[in-house]
């Protein structure tokens, strides 16, 4: 029984929501001491995907000296009783791909509305038009958010992508800060020579719903570079969705020790794992991104603009391709060149990287100094 997938997502689901009505509990109080210093995080933090998780733990990284309290967990799993007299600084709109769902649009608004709280925005993400007749979102919905959009003390969004978006189709402009986890502090890396770290998923909304092709290429790359005495390490960020198919990429490669599945409890946990990879091929985004952290050089399989979106933000988009277009040839052959010139590219993406967290810390910095004018 304990084999069963179906025995894992029970598992995991019921471990989510007792960890989740505790966290509600514990920051419903925190919120009802009235502490000036306590920020009402808005994010997707009720799932079990690691990039989720480093979102918020930057989000908190980033403001150490306040009170950074999880508000979707307290509005989903806290009592009305606990909730009532809850107050707030400010709402921050957490990290993530969140401009485009309805959802999230009437959370902002109604928290800081309930609240009386400004709210402000770092390392945020916007749907693409070019995706939206994928069901994600819709045209009206994306014209709701401007109000909210445009009523935030601070709004600085992930990548050139999501800024060209907002200018262009809400007239707001805003700076690039970069993803929010890159706000995380990462642990110095341990590069190994031919280890390969892969980061396999089968999201629901992807480019020409290309599985089964994404699949076959990243199969073929890891038996390749196996046969050139490769390890592989197989990283499952949002176990949920990804487990079963990174298993079954497990089964197919067929390369007993060689290959290992690893389920990171943590960021800084993943960020040591792989910071020990001589190269990633990456489809979750936040894999990426902590991978980038530490210096390791990445094949970003791109399976929404999210992921272009922050490839272009560190200046590594010739390193992006599509799933819709991945093949096993050029995928073998990118993670051999990104092995050939390794110090090259690593130290690229570290340049990158910290021009890029030097974007978040100004940005956080201006935010900081308008809630405290807002505040008066």
């Amino acid at each position: 029984m304990a084999d069963d997938p179906s025995w894992f997502r029970l598992l995991d689901r019921a471990e989510r929501r007792a960890a989740s009505i505790g966290i509600a509990l514990r920051d419903s109080m925190v919120m009802r001491a009235h502490s000036p210093q306590t920020i009402a995080y808005l994010g997707y933090t009720t799932g079990a995907n690691l990039g989720d998780a480093a979102c918020m733990a930057a989000a908190r990284s980033l403001f150490d000296d306040q009170q950074l309290v999880d508000w979707l967990r307290v509005h989903r799993f806290a009592p009305q009783s606990l909730r009532g007299g809850a107050t707030a600084q400010a709402v921050m709109l957490g990290g993530g791909t969140l401009v485009g769902s309805s959802h999230f649009r009437s959370m902002l608004v109604e928290s800081a509305a309930s609240l009386d709280a400004p709210s402000f925005s770092l390392g945020l993400g916007l749907e693409d038009p070019d995706t939206i007749a994928w069901g994600i979102s819709s045209p009206q919905i994306m014209e709701q958010w401007i109000p909210a959009l445009r009523s935030m003390v601070h709004l600085a969004v992930r990548g050139p992508r999501s800024q060209a978006i907002l200018r262009e189709a809400f007239g707001i402009e805003a700076a690039v800060s970069g993803d929010l986890a890159l706000g995380l502090k990462a642990p110095v890396p341990s590069p190994r020579e031919k280890l390969l770290g892969i980061c396999l998923a089968a999201p629901q909304h992807m480019w020409g719903s290309t599985a089964d092709r994404l699949f076959d290429a990243t199969l073929a790359t890891a038996r390749a570079l196996i046969g050139e005495g490769w390890t592989i390490r197989l990283f499952v960020l949002c176990p949920p969705e990804d487990r079963a198919i990174t298993a079954r990429l497990a089964a197919a490669i067929n390369a007993g020790e060689r290959v290992r599945v690893v389920v990171p409890r943590s960021p800084a946990r993943f960020m040591e794992q792989v910071g020990a990879c001589t190269a990633l091929l990456g489809t979750r985004l936040h894999s990426i991104v902590m991978a980038s952290m530490v210096d390791v050089p990445t094949v970003a399989l791109a399976y929404r603009h999210k992921v272009e979106d922050f490839m272009a933000s560190i200046d590594r988009s010739d390193w992006a391709i599509r799933t819709s277009e991945v093949d096993g040839v050029w995928l073998t052959d990118a993670a051999l060149e990104l092995s050939g010139d390794r110090n090259v590219h690593s130290t690229s993406v570290n340049r990158a990287v910290a021009s890029l967290q030097g974007s978040l810390r100004r940005e956080t910095s201006i935010a900081r100094e308008r809630l405290r004018l807002s505040a008066r």
